[in-house]
């Protein structure tokens, strides 16, 4: 045996790592983190099935586009074949339109966004695990995985096993709102108000591809209650008591959105009848100073020293030449 054989030392073992949650963050976080680390062995566990989406549009400005797609181009990809893009946003009220230029974004439809992605994390060598329930301290105790990244939304039960040492709060707001998606086509991100004999109620409405656009109404709590639509029955499954809301805007914008279809944010997603919308009181959630060169701090585990310090550097050679010169919109 030569001394080049004798002194070979082993190849290290790969890094394990774990996802809470098959969202838009945590595929993203496979995507990069498989960019960084290629050799890693990455899980990303959804307590969902597969086919479950929640919602219509994400929005995302020129300059998140441009962060993004210098780590991977899937997003870009995504949206140049099935989003919109937009420069101007719009406010109409009593009958007058106001616009600002100079604000680019891009929407796209959530199951869309969720295909790519999840696709893209697949060819990059990630283990995705569906309807697959799985907690911060059951993964950490199996020692299985050098880390763990929570990526399990806004309503995240890991940020809540650690709410105080993460110094996080949560504020409930008075407003009420509803999300709908319709068949309407806004231009861009457009800002509506309609008097009623109740109040004022206020939607933002934008194109998310897909022939559909993201309708979302807001009113303060007077004027929810006047209208009749704290009525709800709370024993109901979610969003049947909703279609009560949906009726009465349904009336109150009907010059608005012309014969324009309303549709669900169900896990089934649109359908070809109007069917129970999304709604609720908004939360939101305060965090404790930014960290982590503008990061949020996420709550997190390492059992090794060869866990990568957050945020990841893409090396350069994994870098692709800014966006801003070769335009796709």
């Amino acid at each position: 045996m030569s001394n080049a054989t004798r002194n070979t030392a082993p190849d290290p073992a790969p890094l394990r790592v774990a996802g809470i949650g098959g969202g838009p963050g945590g595929f993203f976080s496979a995507i990069a983190l498989a960019h960084t680390v290629p050799s890693a062995v990455i899980d990303v566990f959804e307590r969902n099935q597969a086919s479950d989406v929640f919602g219509f549009g994400v929005v995302f400005s020129d300059a998140t586009l441009d962060n993004i797609d210098r780590v991977d181009p899937v997003l870009r990809d995504a949206l140049s074949v099935h989003g919109r893009h937009w420069d101007t946003i719009e406010v109409r009220r009593n009958g007058a339109t106001m616009s600002a230029g100079g604000n680019g974004m891009a929407a796209i439809h959530r199951r869309v966004l969720l295909d790519a992605l999840r696709t893209r994390a697949e060819e990059l060598g990630a283990r995705l695990h569906f309807a697959t329930t799985v907690d911060v301290d059951t993964l950490d105790a199996s020692r299985d995985y050098d880390l763990i990244i929570a990526a399990d939304g806004a309503n995240s039960f890991t940020r809540q096993r650690f709410l105080d040492e993460l110094g996080h709060s949560v504020d409930t707001a008075a407003v009420k709102f509803i999300w709908f998606g319709t068949t309407f086509q806004f231009d861009g991100l457009t800002f509506l108000h309609q008097q009623s004999e109740h109040g004022n109620f206020a939607v933002h409405g934008y194109p998310i591809g897909s022939g559909l656009s993201t309708f979302i109404v807001e009113t303060d709590e007077s004027t929810w209650r006047r209208a009749g639509l704290d009525g709800f029955d709370v024993s109901a499954p979610p969003g049947v008591s909703d279609l009560v809301t949906q009726r009465y805007l349904e009336d109150l914008f009907a010059t608005r959105l012309a014969d324009a279809r309303w549709l669900p944010t169900t896990p089934d997603g649109p359908t070809s009848a109007p069917a129970a919308p999304s709604s609720g009181t908004p939360e939101v959630l305060r965090a404790p100073p930014w960290c982590c060169s503008g990061m949020p701090c996420t709550p997190r585990t390492s059992r090794s020293a060869r866990a990568p310090r957050w945020p990841w550097k893409t090396p350069s050679s994994w870098l692709r030449p800014s966006p801003s010169t070769a335009p796709i919109w």
